[in-house]
C-alpha cells in the first residue's frame, strides 16, 4: 500500500494535519469506466481521459541535491514525448463524463 510520507514533516501535514499520512489511491482508465456503467447503466459512457507527466523539479530542488535537480531540469523537457507515448505511465490523471452518450440498446425508445 502506497502512503504520502513524503508529505509529513515535524510531525505536520496528511490527514487534516495530524501527521498520519494520506492513501494514495491510483485511479485507472477502466476503474473510472466500471463506476460510471454501474452508475448509470442504462447510457452509453461518454467519458474522456487525460494524461499528463510533471516532473517534481521544485521537490528536487527543494531536496538540495544538485544532482537530482539537474537530472529533473534534463528530463522535463522530454516529458511531453513521453506523455503522448506512454499516456498510462504519467503522474497525472484526469477525466470529464459527459451525459450525452446514446441510450443502451436494452433501453426501449419512446414511440410517438
Amino acid at each position: 500500500m502506497d502512503y504520502e510520507i513524503t508529505s509529513i514533516v515535524d510531525g505536520k501535514g496528511g490527514v487534516a494535519d495530524t501527521g498520519v499520512p494520506n492513501f494514495i489511491y491510483r485511479w485507472t482508465e477502466r476503474e473510472v469506466l466500471k463506476t460510471i456503467v454501474s452508475f448509470d447503466p442504462s447510457r452509453v459512457p461518454s467519458i474522456k481521459f487525460f494524461h499528463d507527466l510533471r516532473i517534481p523539479v521544485a521537490r528536487f530542488t527543494a531536496s538540495g541535491n544538485r544532482w537530482l535537480r539537474a537530472v529533473g531540469l534534463l528530463i522535463e523537457p522530454l516529458s511531453r514525448l513521453i506523455a503522448v507515448t506512454a499516456p498510462s505511465q504519467c503522474n497525472e490523471f484526469a477525466f470529464a463524463i459527459a451525459k450525452d452518450g446514446g441510450k443502451q440498446p436494452w433501453i426501449p425508445t419512446e414511440s410517438a
